[in-house]
């Protein structure tokens, strides 16, 4: 689901002293265990907080990147007592729990979930947080160009915009199965996690009808360079992708689709087989103390858990960080967390692949 993150260390610019390492602490290491092993994202994490567990824990951090949740699942499967600390995606939180590769966690050794945003309670993948401690969060939107776009167009169309002849050769889709489809559903008023075959093979029509129409070009992490640098008019992206792109061409805005949109949230697990869970309940409860959730939240560019820092970024009353992409949006039932649906995304898998050859 993912791309590799790319860090906004620009955000440095924006915010005059905020950010800062936090203060060191000393704490007696009483886990048993001096080595935590974690898989998470590349680029994914403040640069200060991992040197700052390992000094106030006297532990070393074993920190392996991955690119993809199928990457991270695929490492997990092998040995799940390889890692103590996994950090996947909602939908993949989902398949852990059903194949009973993490186990549930310990109430009285996480964080202190009432300073969650309300909008992370009752998860449907997790919805008392038995297996999972949220870690960011964000959505998906279009990122267009102002100059060339109209933006009550984008408003008023949302995803029809990517049907639109007026933008032919001018429009990045980016390269995802289920987000992919998320913009033929979400046209067609169908939820992203719709099982009716029906509405997916419509759903394919409209994308294939688009492709053919408009020639989208398919990208990933490109995406993010070619909207810095004015490549094309309009992109579907991540929350935070399009956050760091607004800090660096002032020629783009970000709107959230009328018809809704996939909210996504990355949580800390611990897999069945961790020989240090107890040292991962320490790094939880560190990634929850307020000053590295909002370093790490900045440096990232994606939604804190913390409702207090979301405040604290996101305040009109000199706040940090007033990038329209940076909190998701609230539209209701129209707003979908993904679901884990193994036989959709294997159909869909088939049909992308038939889209991306339309225009050809």
């Amino acid at each position: 689901m993912k791309k590799q993150f790319i860090a906004l260390a620009s955000l440095s610019i924006l915010v005059s002293g905020c950010g800062a390492k936090p203060e060191e602490k000393t704490a007696e290491n009483t886990t048993g265990c001096d080595v935590l092993n974690i898989i998470n994202w590349g680029e994914y994490i403040d640069e200060s907080i991992i040197p700052n567990f390992e000094k106030a824990n006297d532990v070393r951090v074993n920190y392996t990147m991955i690119d993809s949740n199928e990457g991270m699942y695929t490492k997990l499967l092998s040995d799940t007592s390889a890692y103590d600390l996994v950090i996947p995606s909602d939908y993949m939180i989902e398949r852990l729990i059903q194949e009973k590769l993490i186990q549930k966690l310990d109430p009285n050794k996480i964080p202190d979930l009432s300073v969650l945003n309300q909008r992370l309670n009752d998860l449907d993948f997790d919805p008392s947080h038995e297996y999972a401690v949220p870690y960011l969060w964000g959505s998906w939107g279009i990122l267009y160009n102002k100059n060339t776009v109209d933006g009550k167009e984008v408003e008023e169309k949302g995803y029809e915009i990517f049907q639109d002849e007026k933008y032919a050769d001018r429009i990045f889709m980016y390269d995802s199965v289920r987000n992919g489809f998320m913009v033929g559903l979400k046209a067609l008023g169908y939820s992203m996690n719709t099982t009716d075959e029906t509405e997916i093979e419509k759903a394919y029509e409209w994308l294939v009808e688009g492709n053919k129409k408009v020639h989208y070009s398919f990208v990933r992490d490109e995406v993010i360079d070619g909207m810095v640098t004015g490549e094309k008019d309009i992109a579907l992206m991540y929350s935070g992708d399009a956050a760091y792109v607004l800090t660096q061409n002032p020629d783009m805005a970000f709107a959230f689709p009328k018809q809704g949109t996939n909210l996504w949230v990355d949580a800390m697990v611990i897999p069945v087989g961790s020989k240090c869970a107890d040292l991962s309940y320490r790094f939880m409860n560190f990634m929850y103390e307020e000053e590295n959730a909002l370093a790490n939240s900045l440096y990232v560019g994606y939604t804190s858990p913390l409702d207090s820092v979301i405040q604290e970024l996101t305040s009109k009353d000199g706040g940090y960080f007033e990038n329209p992409a940076y909190l998701p949006p609230e539209n209701g039932k129209l707003d979908e967390w993904l679901h884990y649906l193994p036989d959709v995304n294997e159909k869909m898998s088939e049909l992308w692949l038939k889209v991306k050859d339309a225009a050809n």
